[in-house]
């Protein structure tokens, strides 16, 4: 236990992961964190959304961005409306309406940018792949034209 501790210390103080201790990240460390804490907020959102291919991807991001949109429109009329009001008590109730809108809209921006850094990932990934299996095959090719013209060398 008394060696446990020590470690702990050693890697959750220093990546801000324990809560009661007010302590910052160092700066090496601080890119890293949040690259991680994006890549858990996308894989999060792909469980909840039941995402299994580009398809439903695609599918979810038009969605999300046709119901941003939507809702920016709204918002722009309670602006409006808010403009024209004379009353104070509806002008807050029309108010707190923006700022109930206004947190969804922010919402779905950052779901939209979760979507699209899923989708530039996934397009990445494929092409680091194709490249991977195509060397991959040629090592393979090179491992068989070795082979044989060692066979060809034993006769």
């Amino acid at each position: 236990v008394a060696l446990a501790i020590p470690l702990y210390e050693q890697t959750v103080y220093p990546a801000g992961l324990h809560k009661s201790k007010k302590k910052r990240v160092h700066f090496l460390l601080h890119e890293d964190l949040k690259y991680i804490e994006r890549i858990t907020k996308e894989a999060t959102l792909i469980g909840k959304r039941n995402i299994n291919n580009l398809d439903d991807l695609e599918k979810h991001l038009m969605k999300t961005n046709d119901k941003k949109e939507e809702l920016i429109k709204e918002r722009r009329c309670f602006y409006n409306k808010i403009r024209r009001c004379r009353n104070e008590e509806t002008k807050k109730l029309l108010q707190q309406d923006v700022a109930t809108l206004s947190a969804e809209i922010k919402e779905l921006s950052k779901e939209v940018v979760l979507y699209e850094g899923i989708k530039e990932r996934s397009g990445s990934m494929k092409a680091k792949l194709k490249q991977i299996k195509d060397k991959e095959n040629s090592l393979q090719q090179e491992q068989q034209i070795n082979e044989k013209e060692k066979g060809g060398r034993d006769k």
